[in-house]
């Protein structure tokens, strides 16, 4: 029989154990830690030839000094599990609600069963492609991909794996977007037609701010002090089914704006009609947030019902298919056009001026030209 005992004594200490076993076959074992607890356990190692045992080996030794947890690695549906409720009290509510769908609808169904250290770029370009054959814009399926990928850096964090496979694969081609603005003539029709409607103040004050449609409907009237306007909350999604008032998502969309008066006449019958119905309420009357646009019962005004009845009165207007962010483009189309510095529109928009210019820039008419003659004047002033 081999002595086992002596081929495990020649190799250091840390190094793992080389042996043949009764049957002489060659084996080998090493110490990692579990992927899951982090505490030592024992990782076997087999093969045809003393040499294939021994790369095995040195392979193991390499990768566990780097980092790398070795062995069995946890599914991609326990480990995501587990990054969700970690990530939870790192996001926004809203953050989390898109991680969960994401996983639940399209990465856990794709990847689950898949220890995470199995899973390939050619994995991840695969399912990008089949999300997008399968209906989802290219821009969806490259968030998913952005959750898939935000799952594994932080399995890289922790050791589990070596590498994000995600920033290994190819991205899908994100067709440009034409973003459509209304013409005055359109958007003289869409009010004209939003002016009996419930919702009529609502779709003037957008119109006139170029406010996003959760901002618009997570403002209350201490938000508004004389003809300024301070942007502070919106309404977002907290979970799969509820929605609920959050803090702007970046600091550039905490802001105060000036409202123009058209914008505050709106406000003024708004104030009107809320009025009226906390009287029809009475005892039913909702509303604990002091918000300016509720149902007839005082209860925040639900994005999607605000979306169909605003895509309904657009239908009627002759616009047929124009959302609510339409206007957010109209504004910021007509406040560039206007000459309006791009910084000073990109802080009433809440936008950052560089995303504002690679989307609008197109709005500033005559800008080729004032570069032009601003090169001129000058190289003209240096010439005199």
């Amino acid at each position: 029989m081999p002595d086992r005992t002596a081929s495990r004594r020649r190799r250091p200490r840390g190094d793992g154990s080389l042996y043949r076993d009764s049957a002489g076959r060659w084996r080998a074992t090493i110490t990692v830690p579990d992927p899951i607890t982090g505490r030592p356990r024992r990782k076997y190692l087999s093969g045809a030839t003393e040499g294939e045992v021994r790369r095995k080996l040195a392979e193991a030794v390499r990768d566990r000094d780097r980092g790398d947890a070795t062995g069995r690695t946890p599914t991609f549906a326990a480990w995501a599990e587990r990054w969700l409720v970690r990530v939870a009290a790192t996001v926004r509510p809203s953050t989390v609600a898109g991680y969960d769908r994401a996983l639940r609808l399209y990465l856990v169904p794709r990847f689950g069963r898949l220890e995470l250290h199995a899973i390939r770029p050619s994995d991840v370009e695969t399912m990008t492609a089949e999300l997008i054959a399968g209906g989802l814009h290219p821009a969806t399926a490259t968030l998913y991909r952005a959750v898939l990928s935000a799952c594994l850096a932080a399995a890289v964090r922790d050791g589990l794996i070596v590498r994000n496979v995600v920033t290994a694969s190819r991205p899908p081609r994100i067709p440009a977007k034409a973003r459509r603005s209304l013409s005055p003539d359109e958007l003289r029709r869409l009010l004209a037609t939003a002016a009996d409607d419930p919702v009529g103040p609502a779709v003037e004050v957008l119109a006139f701010t170029g406010l996003r449609r959760g901002e618009l409907l997570g403002l209350a009237w201490a938000d508004l002090d004389g003809t300024r306007l301070t942007i502070r909350r919106q309404l977002v999604r907290l979970d799969n089914r509820r929605y609920g008032l959050s803090e702007p998502k970046t600091a550039s969309s905490w802001r105060t704006i000036v409202l123009p008066g058209r914008a505050l006449d709106a406000l003024g019958r708004q104030r009107a009609r809320q009025t009226a119905d906390r009287e029809r309420a009475g005892a039913d009357w909702q509303d604990r947030d002091g918000l300016i646009f509720t149902t007839p019962l005082g209860t925040p005004v639900h994005p999607v019902a605000f979306g169909s009845t605003f895509a309904a009165i657009a239908t009627r207007a002759g616009l047929s298919g124009v959302t609510p962010h339409v206007l957010r483009h109209t504004a910021a189309s007509a406040i560039l056009a206007a000459g309006v510095p791009p910084r000073d529109a990109a802080e009433a928009l809440g936008h950052s001026p560089a995303v504002l210019m690679r989307t609008y820039a197109h709005a500033m008419p005559g800008s080729r030209e004032r570069v032009a003659a601003a090169l001129e004047r000058v190289i003209e002033e240096a010439e005199a």
